[in-house]
Parts: C-alpha cells; structure tokens; sequence
C-alpha cells in the first residue's frame, strides 16, 4: 500500500489542506502544535478505524475543527499497482459517512459503503483476512503505522506481553480458542450419558403408547362401519327428496308458463279494450271532472241568482212600506227619491220665505205681504216662527228618509249589477254545459249507449272510463312482471294436459284457465317447493354432518395410524440414537484426548507454531538489521529479545536508544512480512526520534534513510530538521492563527 494524497476539511486544526505523496522518505516537517501529527491520525482514522475512533479520545468533538459542525478526510491510496479513495464525513449531530472508490483513469467507481464496509474491503485488499477489525487495528499499529509514541511498544513491553500480541496479530490465538470451543464440545459428554438413559426410558414408553393406540384404532374401526349405514340411509332420504323437489319444479315450471300465456293473451285482450275505451278514456279525463264541475258551478249560481232576486225583492218591500205604495222596481224607487227631493227643495224654499217674512215684520212691525200694521204683533211672530219651526221639522224627515232610501236603492243596484253578472255566468256555463252534455251522448250513442238520460250517460262514460284505467294499470303490471318471459314452445293445451297431474302433489287441478288460478296454483306450488327445499337442506345437512363425522373418525383414525406408525419409526429412530449417542460419547472421548494433547496454548501446534514464528520473525528481522549494518537479535522461547554481541548476548533494555528504534522498525517489518504474506511497501513513522539525542536521533535517521531504499514510501513526521538530509520530499507545517498551513517543498 501506498499513500498518494489527503484532504483534509475542518478536521483537527486543518480548515482546508490537501497532501500530496510521491515515492521514496517522505518528511512532514513542522513545530510541535503545528498539526503534522493530525495527518497521520487522519489516514489511520480514515483507513482502518471503525464507528469507535480509538485514537484522539475517540470523540467527534475532539477531531472536528472547533467552531464547525462537519469534517472531512480523504485519502487516496494505491494497493497491488490500481488506486482507491477512501472518504469520510463526520458530523456532529449525523453519523459518520463513509465511501470507498476504486479509480480508474477519471472514473471513480463505488466499491464499499459504510464504516464497516469500507473497513472490510480495505482488509481484504491488504491480505489481511480472518482477523477481526480490532486486530487488524492492533497489526497495523504495530507494522506499517507508528502513532506517536508506539514505535518502540514492541520492545518496550514484557516478554509474556510480546508473546501473547505477536501471537494473536498472527492468528495463533485461535488455537486457544479452538481448545475451548472443543471443550465445550466435549463437555456435552456427560449430557449425551444422560440422553442415553432418558431415551431409553423413552423407547420403552413409546412401545406402551403403541399398545394403547391399536386399542383405540379398533374402537374407531367399529363406530365408523356404523356411520357409514346411517350415512347410507340418510342419502336415500336426500335422493328421494331430490326426486320429490325436482317433481315440484317441473310442475312449477309448466304453471308458470301458462301463466306467461295467460298473461301474454290476457295482455292482448287489455291492449284491445284499452284501444276502444282510449276514446272515454280521454273524454273522462279531460272532461268528466269539468262536467261535474260545471252542474256544480250552476247549482252554486243559481242558488246566489236567487237568493241576490230575494234580497232585491226585501228592498222593494221596505221602500214599499216608506212610501206607503207598491215599489215595483228600481226605477219606482228612484222616482219615488226624486219626489223626495223636490219636497225638500219646495220645504227649504217655504222656510226661507218665512224667514224673510220674520226679518222683515221684525224691522218694520208691517205685514210683509200687504204693509199694513199687525197690532198683535208677538201672536204673528208666533205664528211665523211654527211655520219655520214646522219646516226644518219636515226637511228632517225628508233627510232621514233620502238618506235611507238611497241606501236602499245603492243595495239594489249592487243586487241588480250582481244578478245581471250572475246571469251572464249562467248563460256560459249552461252553454259549455250543453257543449260538453252534447259530446258526451254523441260517446255514448257510439259506443251503444242509447236510450239513456244525461246523468246515466255520464256516469257510463265514467265508469268506461275508470275502467280504462284499471284496464292500464293492470296491463303495466303484467308488462312489468311478464315483458322479457318467453313461452315454451309447447302449446297452451298440452300444458293445461300435464298439469292435471298435479294432483299427485295435493294439489287440486284447476277448474278454470283464470290466470289468477293459474297464480293460486304456482304460489301453492311455491310453497310446497320452499318447504321441500328446506326438508331437503335439512336432510343435505345431516347427511352433511354425519359425513363430517365420518371424515372427523376417519381423520381421528388416521391420526392413531399415523400415530401409532409414528411411534412405531420413533422406536426404530430412538433405537438408531440411542446406538448413535453410543458412538458419539466414544468419539468426544477420543476427541478430548486430541485437543489436550494438540490444542491450546501448551499444545503440540502451539508449540510448533510458535516455534516457527519465533524463528520466522527473527530471521526477517535480522535479514533488515544486516541490510542495516546493524548488530542482530535473538529472540527467546518466551519471545525475550536479545542483541547479539560477540561472545553472547544483551538484553534489549541494555541497547541504545538508537539501536531500540532499529530493533522496533525491524521487528515491524518483519511482523508486517509474516502477517500479510509479502513486504510492506510502506512505513508511517510519527515522531520517531523523540527523547533522542543528536547523536542518536542522526542515527536513527540514517537508519530510516536506508530503510526508505528499500520500501517504496516511507512517511516520517518530525520536528527536527535533520530529517532533511535523507528526505527525498518535505512537507512543511505551520499553526497560523490556530489554523494548520501546509507547504511542499523538493
């Protein structure tokens, strides 16, 4: 694997940095706070760790740039020759986005979703399978990638520790896992033994039940041979009903079709009638109503005519009692007004007369007439104030009569106004009287109504009429219940001929071709078939439920077979197990004493295993310590390291702190060769001179430097500018107002 480029967006102190990495000593240079470190945390995190970041505190928080929401790292990287981008979003309300792309020329094509996704393919790619993620983390801290502070933990750790870490970042742990995973299998012996017993308590159980069950399969073999008679008698009654039903619906089926042509001819007879009575038909109804109307309404006017003639007749005997003489008419009576008048006229003059003559004896004490003195002269004004006094007497008389008289006479003229009124109405209506009298006997004369008074002609025409209309009424029902029927092509005789066999039902053959007979007769038959059907339905369900006795008995019986077959292959089976169980107790012995022989941490392959990786890493090891120049090391059966010098050896704690770099880096290398299958082609080296001093931090660097010959990428994050000297690129780092700036330089 190969690292070829990092972006980095608001992660760490990085706001917007992008990395490129070519071939050869790679040198990210920077003072400490710079953020260098976070590149290298940022391809771990990116490549190799899952929804629990183990590195930084392992919070969100902690990675993206205070002040932002969300981050992102990408980093491209090129495995086996092809190229891939791996790229995470972190959030920090949403969970982590991941992605993985193989490129290929300008296309990326997805490959992995998901954190765990994306971690497995990686995994596969690298050769690195059968471990489980945290392992895989573990071996790549501890081959290709040292995080600051990691790169001597190889070495620096007890000797029982190393053993157990190398082990399991090889996979040699699963032996231990093996020998308890075959102890627990082996534990089931015990189980098995009791099986044995219980199944054989079983077996003889079973062969018990056995017994039982043909007991109870001969039961159920008697009481269904009695079932299947009582379901032989009950289809006969069924069967015989069904004949008795299908009678019913034959006759059924020829009453109703007479009754469709009973109905078809009845309806031709009404179409027939209903087209000679149409004519009354229609005067009735357009007329019947008015005639009656019209006597009525003449009756009503006559009766007012006379009774107006009454009151007219009233008034004339009351003026004739005023005036003390026959008033005959109005004309009399007007006069007689006028006469009354004139007196009046003739009293009012008289009045003014002797008022004049008052007025003028008053002023001259004379006699109006003649001039000459009145000697009594209070006698004469006397005598004229009785005429003037007598007068008004008499003009109030005279009023009081005109006023009454007129409103007599005004009474008369209404009565006279009304009763000429009264008579026009009369005359009109007598004439449409006569009119429609005269229409209506001409009906009855056609259609031999003769010899006949009004009132019987009219009340024939009604009843015609009405008839009519019956006739209409019962020609839509019948079109309503019979329009669509269609007749049978037997004739109506050769149906009236089969239906006088009914009498075979109860039924009395009709005495009439009535179609309401013919009706009585298919509502008789109706019932009779109703009550058939529901004998039938009754007998069809017994006949019904005895079957699904039969079928329960039967389904009971072959459950008891079944049962008892069951049982009787559980003897056979449980025999076969109980002599497999035997087998299978001998084999988990057998197989108990392999695994404590072979198995486990101090078996036989463990042993042998560990003996081979010992020898394995140690020569890999020595092979890069020689290309080195370096002194080799020997590693113990406990996995003690040693430096070899001449005439023996020194413990690892005894080497310089140089020198413990060397050993680390090899003892990676090596670990990385015997993990993945082939030498790593890359090394990410973080702070690895810390605590060095010069002397030791130029050799280490030297060391590197010859290391970055044979690998194809070494990646060294530093903050002293030694490092220079055997970079093949540098990346320098600097915090400016909290923000990581990054700047190549070749």
């Amino acid at each position: 694997m190969i690292i070829r480029r990092v972006e980095l967006r608001n992660i760490f102190s990085h706001e917007n940095t992008t990395v490129e990495f070519p071939d050869g000593v790679v040198a990210i240079i920077g003072p400490n706070g710079a953020g260098k470190s976070s590149i290298v945390d940022s391809i771990y995190m990116a490549l190799f760790t899952s929804r629990q970041v183990d590195i930084r505190g392992g919070r969100k928080e902690h990675i993206i740039a205070a002040g932002a929401s969300s981050g992102e790292i990408r980093v491209e990287v090129e495995i086996d020759g092809r190229k891939y981008l791996v790229a995470k979003k972190l959030s920090i309300t949403m969970p982590t986005e991941a992605n993985l792309y193989a490129i290929e020329g300008d296309v990326k094509k997805l490959k992995a979703t998901k954190i765990e996704g994306v971690l497995s393919e990686i995994t596969r790619l690298l050769g690195l399978r059968g471990l489980s993620e945290s392992d895989v983390r573990k071996l790549v801290r501890s081959t290709i990638i040292a995080l600051q502070g990691e790169l001597t933990e190889i070495v620096d750790i007890g000797d029982a520790e190393r053993r157990e870490y190398i082990l399991s970042l090889l996979g040699l742990g699963y032996l231990e896992k093996a020998l308890e995973n075959i102890k627990e299998i082996t534990g089931e012996r015990k189980r098995l033994e009791g099986e044995w017993r219980a199944k054989n308590e079983v077996l003889e159980n079973v062969k018990k039940n056995i017994e039982k069950l043909r007991g109870v399969r001969d039961e159920l073999e008697k009481r269904i041979s009695v079932l299947e008679k009582q379901i032989s008698e009950s289809e006969r009654v069924v069967c015989d009903l069904e004949a008795r039903k299908h009678t019913i619906e034959e006759y059924l089926a020829i009453a109703k079709a007479l009754e469709v042509i009973l109905a078809q001819r009845r309806i031709l007879e009404l179409e027939a009638a209903i087209k000679e009575l149409g004519e009354i038909e229609s005067w009735w109804s357009n007329y019947g109503v008015k005639f009656e109307r019209l006597r009525e309404e003449i009756s009503e006017l006559e009766r007012e005519a006379v009774k107006t003639e009454e009151s007219m007749r009233k008034g004339l005997v009351e003026l004739s009692e005023i005036f003390e003489c026959e008033v005959r008419n109005l004309s009399n009576a007007e006069n007689l007004l006028s006469y009354l008048k004139r007196r009046v006229e003739e009293a009012e003059a008289y009045k003014n007369l002797y008022g004049v003559y008052l007025e003028k004896f008053e002023t001259t004490g004379t006699c109006p007439l003649c001039g000459s003195r009145i000697e009594n002269t209070t006698s004469f004004r006397l005598h004229l104030e009785s005429k003037i006094s007598e007068l008004e007497n008499t003009l109030k008389s005279l009023d009081e009569k005109i006023t009454h008289t007129s409103s007599v006479i005004s009474k008369l003229k209404q009565y006279e106004s009304r009763l000429q009124t009264l008579r026009e109405l009369l005359e009109r209506k007598r004439s449409e009287l006569e009119a429609l009298t005269s229409s209506a006997f001409k009906l009855c004369v056609k259609h031999g109504i003769v010899n006949v008074g009004t009132d019987e002609c009219i009340r024939e025409l009604g009843d015609l009429g009405m008839k009519c209309s019956e006739y209409r009424g019962e020609l839509k029902s019948l079109r309503e219940i019979y329009t669509g029927e269609t007749t049978t092509r037997e004739s109506a005789e050769d149906l009236w001929r089969r239906l006088s066999d009914i009498s075979d039902l109860g039924i009395q053959p009709p005495s009439s071709r009535d179609i309401n007979v013919i009706r009585q007769i298919v509502t008789r038959l109706s019932e009779i078939h109703e009550t058939v059907s529901r004998e039938h339905e009754k007998a069809t369900r017994e006949l019904s439920n005895l079957r699904a006795n039969l079928e329960k008995l039967r389904g009971q019986l072959d459950q008891v077979k079944s049962q008892i077959e069951k049982y009787e292959n559980d003897v056979r089976k449980y025999e076969d197990e109980i002599n497999r169980i035997k087998k299978k107790i001998e084999a988990y012995r057998v197989l108990e004493e392999f695994a404590n022989k072979y198995l486990g941490k101090s078996g036989v392959i463990a042993r042998e295993l560990t003996r081979i990786t010992r020898l394995e890493l140690e020569k890999r090891a020595n092979t890069i310590l020689s290309r080195l120049k370096l002194r080799e090391i020997s590693i113990g059966d406990g996995f003690e390291i040693y430096v070899r010098v001449p005439g023996g050896v020194l413990p690892i704690k005894n080497a310089s702190g140089g020198e413990k770099v060397a050993i680390a880096i090899a003892l990676r290398l090596a670990l990385a060769e015997l993990a993945m299958g082939k030498s790593p082609t890359v090394l990410i080296l973080d702070e690895p001179t810390v605590n060095l001093d010069d002397e030791r931090v130029t050799q280490v660097f030297s060391i590197i430097g010859e290391i970055g010959r044979a690998l194809r990428q070494v990646i060294v994050i530093t903050h002293d500018e030694k490092v220079v000297d055997i970079a093949d690129a540098v990346i320098r780092v600097e915090n400016i107002g909290n923000v990581s700036r990054v700047s190549r330089e070749y």
